[in-house]
């Protein structure tokens, strides 16, 4: 279970937080769907090609990743997740955008993409219609050689493969609180 993951490394000598994602910056991997605009495209348009991420609460805090418009996911709204889906009809969730991926789906700015709908057919979640609640400042989530690339970070517990630890001591300090536990 993602909650048990993300309280068991909290124990280790010198953690500080835990976060959970699908892949972390830097991991060469990336997944692509096509995501549309609601309201301004044909319904057989399949939309624009973005990468997406599954990422937990303060997964943008750990990475130092700002956001320029918007809101985080939060607990406080359980509208945020994202929950499987195998009807015809849309299931909703939030999402992050990345300022990339604002201009790639042409929106004016980063504040007017916040609280408008695209929707997606996710493989692993089904057809969702998701509401941009927030818009990070581009980084580089892959090597440089692939540049920044237009992406998209969904709040799915059930994608979670990653765990990052943060500490707040030095790796030795780490290690010797290990040996003398």
């Amino acid at each position: 279970h993602p909650s048990a993951l993300s309280r068991r490394p909290t124990r280790l000598p010198g953690a500080e937080t835990v976060v959970l994602s699908s892949e972390v910056p830097t991991q060469d991997h990336e997944n692509n769907t096509f995501f549309r605009r609601l309201g301004e495209a044909r319904e057989n348009d399949e939309g624009l090609v973005l990468n997406y991420y599954h990422v937990n609460y303060g997964f943008f805090a750990a990475y130092d990743m700002q956001l320029v418009a918007g809101r985080e996911f939060s607990e406080a709204f359980a509208s945020d997740q994202l929950r499987d889906n195998e009807t015809d009809v849309p299931a909703t969730a939030s999402i992050i955008l990345n300022e990339s991926a604002v201009r790639r789906l042409g929106y004016a700015s980063t504040e007017d993409a916040v609280g408008q709908t695209v929707r997606a057919n996710l493989s692993f979640g089904g057809l969702h219609d998701l509401t941009i609640v927030g818009v990070s400042r581009d980084v580089y989530f892959r090597s440089i050689r692939f540049g920044i690339r237009p992406s998209v970070f969904l709040l799915h517990p059930g994608a979670f493969r990653v765990a990052t630890v943060s500490f707040k001591s030095t790796p030795a300090d780490i290690i010797q609180a290990a040996l003398d536990t």
